[in-house]
Protein backbone atom coordinates (compact mmCIF):
# COMPACT_ATOMS: atom_id res chain seq x y z
CA UNK A 1 0.00 0.00 0.00
CA UNK A 2 2.83 2.41 0.86
CA UNK A 3 4.92 1.59 -2.22
CA UNK A 4 1.93 2.20 -4.49
CA UNK A 5 1.78 5.75 -3.15
CA UNK A 6 5.53 6.26 -3.68
CA UNK A 7 6.44 6.12 0.00
CA UNK A 8 9.62 4.44 1.24
CA UNK A 9 9.21 2.00 4.13
CA UNK A 10 11.51 1.40 7.10
CA UNK A 11 10.81 -1.64 9.29
CA UNK A 12 12.01 -1.87 12.90
CA UNK A 13 11.64 -4.87 15.24
CA UNK A 14 11.49 -4.46 19.02
CA UNK A 15 11.21 -8.22 19.72
CA UNK A 16 9.00 -7.26 22.70
CA UNK A 17 11.81 -5.13 24.20
CA UNK A 18 10.73 -1.77 25.64
CA UNK A 19 14.23 -0.30 25.42
CA UNK A 20 14.64 -1.39 21.80
CA UNK A 21 11.26 0.19 21.04
CA UNK A 22 12.37 3.51 22.56
CA UNK A 23 15.57 3.47 20.49
CA UNK A 24 13.60 2.61 17.35
CA UNK A 25 11.26 5.54 17.98
CA UNK A 26 14.18 7.94 18.44
CA UNK A 27 15.60 6.74 15.11
CA UNK A 28 12.25 7.40 13.42
CA UNK A 29 12.20 10.93 14.85
CA UNK A 30 15.78 11.54 13.69
CA UNK A 31 14.83 10.41 10.18
CA UNK A 32 11.90 12.85 10.08
CA UNK A 33 9.42 10.20 8.92
CA UNK A 34 6.01 11.19 7.55
CA UNK A 35 4.12 8.70 9.69
CA UNK A 36 4.46 5.64 11.93
CA UNK A 37 2.66 2.30 12.20
CA UNK A 38 3.33 0.59 15.51
CA UNK A 39 2.50 -2.56 17.43
CA UNK A 40 4.02 -1.73 20.80
CA UNK A 41 5.89 -4.19 23.01
CA UNK A 42 4.00 -6.21 25.61
CA UNK A 43 6.59 -4.86 28.09
CA UNK A 44 5.74 -1.23 27.35
CA UNK A 45 4.08 0.65 30.22
CA UNK A 46 5.57 4.11 29.63
CA UNK A 47 4.39 5.57 26.31
CA UNK A 48 6.27 8.87 26.45
CA UNK A 49 8.37 7.91 23.39
CA UNK A 50 5.16 7.64 21.36
CA UNK A 51 4.01 10.94 22.84
CA UNK A 52 7.18 12.46 21.33
CA UNK A 53 5.92 11.44 17.89
CA UNK A 54 2.56 13.06 18.65
CA UNK A 55 4.26 16.23 19.97
CA UNK A 56 6.11 16.45 16.64
CA UNK A 57 2.76 16.04 14.84
CA UNK A 58 3.81 12.78 13.18
CA UNK A 59 0.68 10.72 12.40
CA UNK A 60 0.64 7.49 14.44
CA UNK A 61 -1.48 4.39 13.87
CA UNK A 62 -1.35 1.47 16.29
CA UNK A 63 -2.12 -1.97 14.89
CA UNK A 64 -3.04 -5.18 16.76
CA UNK A 65 -2.47 -3.42 20.10
CA UNK A 66 -4.23 -0.20 21.03
CA UNK A 67 -3.75 2.72 23.38
CA UNK A 68 -6.56 5.21 23.94
CA UNK A 69 -4.74 8.01 25.79
CA UNK A 70 -2.67 9.18 22.80
CA UNK A 71 -3.62 11.11 19.68
CA UNK A 72 -3.28 7.93 17.62
CA UNK A 73 -5.62 5.88 15.46
CA UNK A 74 -5.81 2.10 15.83
CA UNK A 75 -6.66 -0.94 13.73
CA UNK A 76 -7.31 -3.99 15.88
CA UNK A 77 -8.80 -7.45 15.79
CA UNK A 78 -12.21 -8.37 17.25
CA UNK A 79 -10.45 -10.34 19.99
CA UNK A 80 -13.53 -10.88 22.16
CA UNK A 81 -15.63 -12.51 19.43
CA UNK A 82 -12.69 -14.53 18.11
CA UNK A 83 -12.04 -16.00 21.56
CA UNK A 84 -15.75 -16.59 22.16
CA UNK A 85 -16.15 -18.63 18.97
CA UNK A 86 -12.97 -20.61 19.68
CA UNK A 87 -14.11 -21.69 23.13
CA UNK A 88 -17.69 -22.28 21.98
CA UNK A 89 -16.30 -24.63 19.31
CA UNK A 90 -14.32 -26.61 21.91
CA UNK A 91 -17.42 -26.92 24.09
CA UNK A 92 -19.42 -28.16 21.07
CA UNK A 93 -16.84 -30.96 20.80
CA UNK A 94 -17.55 -32.05 24.38
CA UNK A 95 -14.73 -30.20 26.17
CA UNK A 96 -15.60 -29.04 29.70
CA UNK A 97 -12.19 -28.27 31.22
CA UNK A 98 -10.62 -25.73 28.89
CA UNK A 99 -7.35 -24.05 29.86
CA UNK A 100 -6.51 -20.62 28.47
CA UNK A 101 -2.91 -19.58 27.80
CA UNK A 102 -3.30 -15.82 27.99
CA UNK A 103 -1.49 -12.62 27.00
CA UNK A 104 -0.58 -10.06 29.71
CA UNK A 105 -3.73 -8.40 31.05
CA UNK A 106 -2.44 -4.83 30.67
CA UNK A 107 -2.84 -5.36 26.91
CA UNK A 108 -6.37 -4.71 25.61
CA UNK A 109 -6.16 -7.83 23.42
CA UNK A 110 -5.28 -9.89 26.52
CA UNK A 111 -8.32 -8.56 28.40
CA UNK A 112 -10.70 -8.98 25.47
CA UNK A 113 -9.63 -12.57 24.68
CA UNK A 114 -9.98 -13.49 28.35
CA UNK A 115 -13.47 -11.95 28.46
CA UNK A 116 -14.47 -13.84 25.31
CA UNK A 117 -13.17 -17.09 26.84
CA UNK A 118 -15.06 -16.44 30.06
CA UNK A 119 -18.33 -15.47 28.35
CA UNK A 120 -18.34 -18.62 26.18
CA UNK A 121 -17.91 -20.82 29.26
CA UNK A 122 -20.62 -19.09 31.24
CA UNK A 123 -23.07 -19.01 28.31
CA UNK A 124 -22.70 -22.80 28.15
CA UNK A 125 -23.23 -23.30 31.89
CA UNK A 126 -19.56 -23.95 32.67
CA UNK A 127 -18.12 -22.08 35.66
CA UNK A 128 -15.15 -19.82 34.99
CA UNK A 129 -12.12 -21.12 36.93
CA UNK A 130 -9.21 -18.67 37.34
CA UNK A 131 -6.88 -21.63 38.00
CA UNK A 132 -7.28 -22.65 34.34
CA UNK A 133 -5.94 -19.31 33.08
CA UNK A 134 -2.17 -19.18 32.67
CA UNK A 135 -0.06 -16.15 31.74
CA UNK A 136 1.76 -17.70 28.81
CA UNK A 137 2.15 -16.33 25.29
CA UNK A 138 5.33 -17.83 23.79
CA UNK A 139 6.38 -21.26 22.49
CA UNK A 140 9.07 -21.66 25.17
CA UNK A 141 6.80 -20.64 28.07
CA UNK A 142 4.12 -22.97 26.76
CA UNK A 143 6.48 -25.94 26.62
CA UNK A 144 7.65 -25.22 30.15
CA UNK A 145 4.29 -24.92 31.90
CA UNK A 146 2.60 -27.64 29.84
CA UNK A 147 5.03 -30.24 31.19
CA UNK A 148 3.41 -29.91 34.61
CA UNK A 149 -0.15 -29.08 33.54
CA UNK A 150 -0.54 -32.04 31.18
CA UNK A 151 0.90 -34.55 33.67
CA UNK A 152 -1.89 -33.91 36.17
CA UNK A 153 -4.53 -36.62 36.57
CA UNK A 154 -7.19 -33.91 36.23
CA UNK A 155 -5.50 -32.21 33.27
CA UNK A 156 -7.48 -29.99 30.88
CA UNK A 157 -9.30 -31.67 27.99
CA UNK A 158 -8.55 -28.65 25.78
CA UNK A 159 -6.22 -25.68 25.54
CA UNK A 160 -7.10 -22.37 23.90
CA UNK A 161 -3.95 -20.31 23.32
CA UNK A 162 -3.56 -16.60 22.69
CA UNK A 163 -1.45 -17.32 19.58
CA UNK A 164 -0.52 -20.25 17.35
CA UNK A 165 3.04 -20.87 18.54
CA UNK A 166 1.87 -21.03 22.15
CA UNK A 167 -0.68 -23.67 21.16
CA UNK A 168 1.96 -25.59 19.20
CA UNK A 169 4.33 -25.57 22.19
CA UNK A 170 1.64 -27.25 24.29
CA UNK A 171 0.87 -29.71 21.47
CA UNK A 172 4.53 -30.77 21.38
CA UNK A 173 4.46 -31.58 25.10
CA UNK A 174 1.14 -33.45 24.76
CA UNK A 175 2.62 -35.64 22.01
CA UNK A 176 5.74 -36.34 24.08
CA UNK A 177 3.50 -37.47 26.94
CA UNK A 178 1.68 -39.88 24.62
CA UNK A 179 -1.57 -37.93 24.47
CA UNK A 180 -3.55 -38.26 21.25
CA UNK A 181 -4.71 -35.11 19.46
CA UNK A 182 -7.68 -34.56 19.23
CA UNK A 183 -8.91 -37.76 20.95
CA UNK A 184 -7.35 -37.06 24.38
CA UNK A 185 -6.91 -33.29 24.21
CA UNK A 186 -7.90 -30.57 21.75
CA UNK A 187 -6.14 -27.31 20.83
CA UNK A 188 -7.13 -23.96 19.33
CA UNK A 189 -4.73 -21.13 18.51
CA UNK A 190 -5.22 -17.53 17.44
CA UNK A 191 -3.67 -15.95 14.33
CA UNK A 192 -3.85 -18.47 11.46
CA UNK A 193 -0.11 -18.19 10.89
CA UNK A 194 1.87 -20.40 8.54
CA UNK A 195 2.86 -22.48 11.59
CA UNK A 196 -0.78 -23.47 12.09
CA UNK A 197 -0.98 -25.49 8.88
CA UNK A 198 2.51 -27.01 8.81
CA UNK A 199 2.25 -28.64 12.26
CA UNK A 200 0.80 -32.14 12.68
CA UNK A 201 -2.10 -32.35 13.10
CA UNK A 202 -2.93 -28.99 11.55
CA UNK A 203 -4.05 -26.46 14.15
CA UNK A 204 -7.58 -25.15 14.51
CA UNK A 205 -7.13 -21.40 14.89
CA UNK A 206 -8.81 -17.99 14.78
CA UNK A 207 -7.87 -16.16 11.58
CA UNK A 208 -7.22 -12.51 12.44
CA UNK A 209 -6.57 -11.56 8.78
CA UNK A 210 -3.19 -9.96 9.45
CA UNK A 211 -2.65 -8.98 5.81
CA UNK A 212 -5.99 -7.15 5.72
CA UNK A 213 -5.20 -5.53 9.06
CA UNK A 214 -1.90 -4.25 7.65
CA UNK A 215 -3.63 -2.83 4.58
CA UNK A 216 -6.28 -1.03 6.63
CA UNK A 217 -3.67 0.41 9.01
CA UNK A 218 -1.54 1.69 6.14
CA UNK A 219 -4.53 3.17 4.30
CA UNK A 220 -5.50 5.04 7.46
CA UNK A 221 -1.96 6.32 8.03
CA UNK A 222 -1.62 7.50 4.41
CA UNK A 223 -4.94 9.32 4.72
CA UNK A 224 -3.65 11.11 7.83
CA UNK A 225 -0.42 12.12 6.08
CA UNK A 226 -2.40 13.47 3.13
CA UNK A 227 -4.48 15.72 5.42
CA UNK A 228 -1.42 17.89 6.17
CA UNK A 229 -3.01 18.85 9.50
CA UNK A 230 -2.88 17.21 12.91
CA UNK A 231 -6.40 18.31 13.81
CA UNK A 232 -8.46 15.19 13.17
CA UNK A 233 -10.81 12.90 15.11
CA UNK A 234 -9.18 9.64 16.18
CA UNK A 235 -10.53 6.46 14.53
CA UNK A 236 -10.58 2.85 15.68
CA UNK A 237 -11.15 0.19 13.04
CA UNK A 238 -11.95 -3.41 14.02
CA UNK A 239 -11.17 -6.42 11.82
CA UNK A 240 -13.58 -9.34 12.20
CA UNK A 241 -12.17 -12.84 12.79
CA UNK A 242 -13.02 -16.28 11.43
CA UNK A 243 -12.56 -19.70 13.07
CA UNK A 244 -10.58 -22.10 10.85
CA UNK A 245 -11.35 -25.67 11.91
CA UNK A 246 -8.58 -28.20 11.38
CA UNK A 247 -7.21 -31.45 12.81
CA UNK A 248 -6.58 -30.45 16.44
CA UNK A 249 -10.30 -30.34 17.19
Amino acid sequence: MAYKRNFSVMVFQSNESYMREVLNTQTLLANRVDGVLASFSKNTHDFSHFQQLVDNEIPLVFFDRERDDLHADSVIVDDYTGAYHAVNHLISKGCVKIAFYSAPQHLVLGKNRLEGYRAALEDNGIAFTPDLVYSCDTFDESEKISRSILKKHDRPDAIFAVNDLTAIGAMKVAKNLGLRIPEDIRFVGFENSRSSWICEPELTTVDQFGFELGKKATELLLARIKLETFEYEIEKKIVKTHLVIRGTT
